[in-house]
C-alpha cells in the first residue's frame, strides 16, 4: 500500500523497485525518476560520500545539462523531505552527499542477514528453522533489486553481486528442504529452479536428488541426460564432476542418497581446522582458517586460550561454525597466549596490533572486520585506530574502556576491578560507555547475567554479528 504524505522512513528499499518503507507496513513511491535514483544511488554507498560528478553522471548519464550541479541540490532537497526525519540522515559534504543509515535500515541488510543466519541454522543442522529463515530472506525481495532506476550507472556490480547472493540463497533454501526431508516439495522448487536458471548445476544435482527420494529413479536420471546434452549443446562441456558422481549414486542405487543429516544439533563435518603459523620478529604466531564468506572476520578472544582445546568446547565451536557460514573466520592466538611464543609472556595491548597485522597478512587479508573478546575487544579497537585502512569494522563483547584510569566508566568500580580476575563479571555499563563514544556505534544488550563468551549464549552473540556481517561487504574492496 502506498503512502502519500511523507513521515519518518524505516527503511530504504532497493530490492524491487526503489522505495520507502515505514513502521507500520505502509511504503512510499518515489515519483520522480531522478529522485528514486538519487535515493539508489546514496544507498547503495550507505555512510560513504559519493562525489558529486559521480551523482550527475548517475542521474544524467554521458550528458548531463548544464545546470546539472544546481539540479542535484533541488533533487537532494527533495529527497530530505521525503526521508522525513530531523536531522536528516542525508547529509550534504564539500564533495558530495552520504547518506547516514543506522543497522536494518536497508532492506539489502536485512536479506544478507537473514540468509547468513539460515546458513547458519543449515550448517549447525538446524534444516526446518533454517528452511524457514532462508524463506523469509528470500520474501525481502520484491523484483529485481533497483528495479525502476538505471542501475548500471547507479550500483551495477553491486547489483550483480545481490543477485547472485540471490540465486544461492534460494540454492540453500532447497538444500535445507532436502536436509529437513520434504522431498515433494523440493523436488517441486527445483524444476522451478532449473527452468529459471537452467545452467547452474546444484540445482540439477538439487533436483536429482530429490527426484530419487521420491522414488522416481527414472526421472532422475532422464535429469542427468537432459542437462548433459545441454551443456554440451551450448558450452561444449561435461557436466562437473560432482553431478557425474551424483548419477553415478542414483543409477547405483547408493545408500548414501536415501541419508539425512545427523541429528539437529549434532556435529556437521567441520573438522578441527589446520593450525598455521607466522612470525613477526622472533615471535612465532598460530592460528587457523575456515569459511569462505565475502568478508574476512578476525576473531581475537579474551585472556589466555588454545586454538585447538576451544573446539572441544561445543558452544565455541558452534560460534565458530556459525560466524565461518557468513564469512572467511580467521582464529588466532595471541602471543604468549595458546599455541603462540610465550617466552616474552604476555605483552602490554598496543603491541598486540602489529601481530594481529601479521596474521592477515598471512592469510593474504587486506582488510578485516574485527570481533574481540574482553581485552582482545581493546586489540580490535587499538588496531582499528592505529590502522583504519586495514579494519573494515570492530564489534566488541565484555570489553571494558578502562581498567586503571582515575575516574572508571560506568559499572567498573574499584571493588569491581580488584576482583575482576576472579570473577570476570563486566557490568554492561562498559558496553554503554563504549558505544556513547565511539561515532555510529551500535549498542546490544543481550539478556542473562553471563558474561563470558564461554558461559553465555553463544547463538544470541553469533545472531548479532551475522546480522552485522553483511553491513560491511561493500567496505571490504
Amino acid at each position: 500500500m502506498g503512502q502519500d504524505a511523507a513521515s519518518p522512513f524505516t527503511e530504504v528499499r532497493l530490492l524491487g523497485p526503489v522505495e520507502l518503507g515505514h513502521q507500520d507496513g505502509s511504503s512510499t513511491a518515489i515519483g520522480s525518476r531522478l529522485e528514486r535514483t538519487l535515493l539508489a544511488a546514496l544507498a547503495a554507498n550507505a555512510g560513504l560520500v559519493v562525489p558529486t560528478d559521480t551523482l550527475v553522471e548517475a542521474l544524467w548519464g554521458s550528458s548531463p545539462p548544464a545546470t546539472a550541479r544546481h539540479a542535484l541540490h533541488v533533487h537532494a532537497s527533495a529527497l530530505r523531505r521525503l526521508l522525513g526525519l530531523r536531522p536528516s540522515p542525508l547529509e550534504a559534504r564539500p564533495s558530495g552527499y552520504v547518506l547516514m543509515l543506522g543497522p536494518g535500515q536497508l532492506d539489502t541488510e536485512r536479506f544478507e542477514a537473514l540468509a547468513a543466519r539460515g546458513r547458519a541454522e543449515l550448517a549447525s543442522n538446524q534444516a526446518p528453522r533454517a528452511a524457514e529463515v532462508l524463506e523469509a530472506a528470500l520474501a525481502v525481495w520484491r523484483g529485481p533489486a533497483l528495479a525502476d532506476v538505471p542501475y548500471e550507472r547507479v550500483a551495477e556490480t553491486e547489483v550483480a553481486r545481490l543477485e547472485e547472493t540471490r540465486r544461492t540463497t534460494e540454492e540453500d533454501r532447497l538444500e535445507a528442504e532436502l536436509a529437513a526431508g520434504h522431498n515433494e516439495r523440493a523436488a517441486a522448487m527445483a524444476e522451478a529452479l532449473v527452468a529459471a536458471e537452467p545452467l547452474r548445476e546444484r540445482r540439477w544435482g538439487q533436483l536429482m536428488l530429490a527426484l530419487y527420494r521420491c522414488g522416481r529413479q527414472a526421472e532422475a536420471l532422464g535429469r542427468f541426460i537432459l542437462v548433459r546434452d545441454m551443456l554440451r549443446d551450448q558450452l561444449g562441456v561435461d557436466p562437473g564432476p560432482e553431478l557425474q558422481e551424483l548419477h553415478l549414486k542414483v543409477l547405483t542405487h547408493d545408500p548414501d542418497l536415501a541419508r539425512l543429516p545427523a541429528t539437529p544439533g549434532g556435529p556437521v563435518g567441520v573438522d578441527t581446522p589446520v593450525t598455521h603459523f607466522t612470525r613477526r620478529g622472533t615471535c612465532a604466531l598460530a592460528y587457523q582458517v575456515l569459511g569462505d564468506g565475502p568478508v574476512d572476520l578476525v576473531f581475537i578472544t579474551g585472556f589466555t586460550g588454545h586454538l585447538e582445546v576451544r573446539w572441544e568446547d561445543p558452544d565455541l565451536s558452534r560460534l565458530y561454525r556459525r560466524l565461518a557460514a557468513a564469512s572467511r573466520l580467521v582464529l588466532l592466538d595471541k602471543r604468549g597466549t595458546g599455541m603462540s611464543d610465550r617466552t616474552e609472556g604476555y605483552p602490554p595491548l598496543p603491541q598486540h596490533v602489529d601481530d594481529v597485522l601479521a596474521v592477515m597478512d598471512a592469510v593474504g587479508c587486506r582488510r578485516a572486520a574485527l570481533f574481540g573478546v574482553m581485552d582482545g575487544g581493546a586489540i580490535a579497537l587499538l588496531t582499528a585506530v592505529a590502522h583504519p585502512d586495514r579494519v573494515v569494522g570492530v564489534a566488541t563483547y565484555a570489553t571494558t574502556a578502562v581498567l586503571s584510569a582515575q575516574h572508571h566508566p560506568p559499572g567498573v568500580t574499584r571493588e569491581a576491578r580488584a576482583t575482576l580476575q576472579d570473577d570476570r563479571a563486566i557490568d554492561p555499563g562498559n558496553a554503554r560507555f563504549l558505544a556513547d563514544r565511539i561515532p555510529h556505534a551500535r549498542l546490544a544488550l543481550l539478556a542473562g547475567e553471563d558474561t563470558v563468551l564461554w558461559a553465555g549464549d553463544v547463538d544470541a552473540i553469533a545472531a548479532e554479528i551475522e546480522a552485522w556481517l553483511p553491513t560491511l561487504a561493500g567496505r571490504v574492496g
